[in-house]
């Protein structure tokens, strides 16, 4: 038997780097057990006694470590917030979410002059449903607003209404827009008070361009912090012929995000898609209870249907009707949620997930269409590979601290 085969059977974790003794994690990537300076995993059973160390340290390994906090985002369209059965699935989701989990409800806007008084009775429901419940949760409207007067924007504030300004691209968008934003729009919305973070939708038209207009816009923001997801992770995109994609710029899309969190670490709260992998590699992405990833994102469809899906709102897969889930004993709506993603999510099961070494951790990306010529196909694969790149960095980073925090340790036991 080799070492390989020992890393496979229980899902551990492989790391190595120059210069640095490799590592084995467990497969929540909790837990570190330090090799020798030049092991290799093919090392062989009889060889030394690594083996045995390394079965001991995946016996002795908890296989339930402290559950990682549950994060749910519930994604709706402007466009359809008047419907009613919308309106009492939400209510009926939000109050099953499960105690101490966070829940993020996110209103996409399109149109920059819309009707706030509207928003504000939806919003006033919503918070009616969630805040009276043991668990963290908040509304954020994403879109281009226009100017704002006092009253509604006192309103908003008193509301706790979250604000994000999308930028980019948006429907209707064209090329010499791509990397504008209305910067006199957001100074005023950051002055009276608000964090209003721009969300760049990064695509081959503006992926080369955009330190500038980050730069400038944090400036406009008063340092509020900035996100630059794929163009496709917005709920509104769609492969309609002449919308712009990352297909040709896959490269350029992670070195900016490298660049950006090298530049503005202090914003990485904020800075989609990476905060979230920040807060996989020391928290963990698995619910050992539930089975199940510990983030996941709902989007309420024009036929008020509810769809679930991980990173791509075009791959979310339908699980219930709104008015089923409205007519639901809120009590069985999570647990019937929950069987729901073990089911079509297992990352055991998703032939791009199942031989990855981070699916516990990282928790798996979409099922999709295997043709390669789909073009969710090279989507999927980007974002395994910036999401791997920065799990593993962050991993080293945590392992690096508790390692010194450790000897500190040592070093403050010893008798003086």
């Amino acid at each position: 038997m080799q070492l390989t085969e020992v890393l496979r059977e229980h899902a551990g974790i492989w790391l190595e780097r120059a210069g640095r003794p490799p590592v084995i994690l467990d497969r929540y990537a909790r837990h570190c057990f330090r090799l020798p300076q030049d092991c290799q995993p093919d090392v062989a059973e009889g060889a030394d006694d690594t083996l045995t160390q390394v079965a001991a340290f995946f016996a002795a390994s908890p296989e339930a470590p402290s559950q990682p906090r549950r994060r749910y985002a519930v994604h709706l369209l402007r466009e359809h917030l008047a419907s009613r059965e919308l309106a009492d699935g939400l209510g009926t989701l939000v109050r099953a979410m499960p105690p101490g989990c966070v829940l993020r409800v996110v209103l996409h806007v399109n149109d920059p002059e819309q009707d706030w008084s509207e928003v504000l009775r939806w919003a006033a429901e919503v918070r009616k449903n969630a805040f009276s419940q043991k668990f963290k949760a908040w509304i954020e409207v994403l879109g281009r607003p226009a100017a704002l007067d006092e009253p509604v924007k006192e309103a908003i504030f008193q509301r706790a209404i979250q604000l994000g300004y999308t930028a980019g691209w948006w429907q209707g968008c064209s090329p010499a827009q791509y990397t504008e934003f209305d910067g006199q729009v957001v100074r005023d919305l950051a002055e009276f008070g608000f964090r209003i973070p721009v969300i760049w939708c990064a695509h081959d038209g503006n992926v080369r361009d955009l330190m500038g207009p980050i730069e400038a816009a944090l400036d406009a923001n008063l340092h509020s912090g900035f996100a630059v997801p794929a163009v496709w992770q917005n709920p509104y995109y769609s492969d309609e012929k002449g919308e712009p994609d990352l297909a040709e710029q896959g490269e350029a899309y992670l070195r900016l995000l490298a660049d950006v969190y090298r530049r503005y670490p202090h914003t990485d709260d904020a800075l989609a898609p990476i905060a979230e992998l920040a807060e996989l590699a020391h928290c963990g992405g698995w619910h050992t209870a539930d089975q199940v990833a510990t983030h996941w994102n709902l989007l309420a469809r024009p036929d008020s249907v509810f769809a679930v899906y991980r990173q791509i709102p075009a791959l979310a897969r339908p699980w219930k009707a709104c008015d089923q889930v409205a007519a639901m004993d809120p009590a069985e709506v999570h647990s019937d949620l929950m069987q729901f993603c073990r089911r079509e999510f297992s990352p055991d099961a998703l032939p791009r997930c199942a031989g990855c070494q981070w699916r516990y951790v990282c928790g798996g990306t979409d099922p999709a269409d295997p043709d390669p010529t789909d073009p969710n196909a090279s989507r999927l694969e980007l974002l395994c590979e910036y999401r791997r790149l920065f799990l593993e960095a962050f991993v080293w980073q945590r392992l690096k601290v508790e390692q010194v925090s450790h000897q500190q340790s040592q070093q403050a036991a010893v008798p003086g």
